[in-house]
């Protein structure tokens, strides 16, 4: 894969656009937690939608509060900080990217087959493993 060039945001690489882009889908992620948390529910991704079967109580409500602010400050560094990272720290950021989200690929299938899940929980497990392959496969050069 060539990198792709300098845009006028100044990300310089595939593997930055890569990270830019997650951050982006964190953002929209950290913000179903927080609506999530605030008891409303979005069509497909937040959590009653995933899973009908979901109970809200204080507990979940300060869980996705917890979730929205560690989703959130994750996205923060990869849509203002990482993307622009000089060149020779982008075999780092590659490894960084990419470990983090081997946790997250066995925790979202697990969820997703929980009983009671609905075939919409698979959106954030497609979107995890599209992410962390995105990542491996970007060159860090």
């Amino acid at each position: 894969m060539m990198d792709v060039a300098k845009s006028a945001t100044g990300v310089t690489s595939t593997l930055a656009l890569v990270v830019l882009a997650h951050g982006i889908a964190a953002a929209i992620f950290a913000l179903v937690f927080l609506l999530d948390a605030a008891g409303l529910s979005l069509p497909l991704v937040s959590l009653q939608a995933q899973h009908p079967d979901f109970l809200p109580s204080q507990y979940a409500t300060a869980a996705s509060l917890w979730i929205a602010v560690a989703i959130g400050t994750f996205a923060s560094y990869e849509i203002f900080l990482l993307p622009y990272l000089a060149k020779e720290y982008h075999a780092k950021l590659k490894k960084l990217f990419v470990a983090y989200h081997v946790a997250w690929c066995i925790v979202t299938p697990y969820i997703a087959l929980m009983p009671g899940s609905s075939w919409s929980a698979w959106i954030t497990v497609a979107v995890i493993y599209g992410f962390t392959l995105a990542g491996y496969l970007a060159p860090s050069e």
